[in-house]
């Protein structure tokens, strides 16, 4: 007796997640290559630099990459981030006049 083939439902093609689930799961992939690629740059200055990065160095040079980075109202930034040699540079001109970073 031959096995009779099983019959699929749209339900059995179809995933489970629902629009929100995929949405998060997007936001988090996201967010990973976000951390990946901010890692990289610093990585990058780290050896442009010949040197490792102090903590508050670090939290300078991002904080100087948000405030020169366009960003749209919602905060998402419409371009590529500053680069981060560049972000170095001005980090270094306001520290040699004193300005608090």
């Amino acid at each position: 007796m031959e096995k009779e083939p099983k019959r699929y439902t749209l339900a059995d093609i179809l995933t489970r997640y629902t629009l929100a689930d995929l949405l998060r799961q997007q936001e988090e992939l996201m967010v990973k290559d976000n951390v990946a690629e901010i890692d990289e740059r610093l990585e990058d200055l780290v050896e442009y630099l010949g040197r490792e990065l102090t903590e508050g160095e670090t939290s300078a040079i991002l904080d100087i990459v948000d405030e020169y980075t366009p960003k749209d109202s919602k905060g998402n930034y419409l371009i590529e981030l500053l680069p981060f040699d560049y972000a170095w540079r001005v980090y270094e001109a306001k520290k040699s006049i004193g300005k608090n970073i």
